[in-house]
């Protein structure tokens, strides 16, 4: 895997680049969902206490 990992990055620098960057939006995407799920549960949550 390393292998063709430096393989990637010294043969096509650009496609290299480009799965980093995806990579990153990735991580960032799945981080803002788990980030807005958690607030929407924590909102209900707090209303369901606040009936009770």
């Amino acid at each position: 895997m390393s292998q063709f990992l430096s393989y990637k990055l010294t043969h096509c620098p650009e496609a290299a680049t480009r799965s980093l960057i995806a990579g990153i939006y990735v991580v960032t995407a799945t981080s803002f969902a788990v980030l807005v799920f958690s607030w929407l549960l924590a909102k209900a949550y707090s209303q369901n206490a606040f009936r009770d």
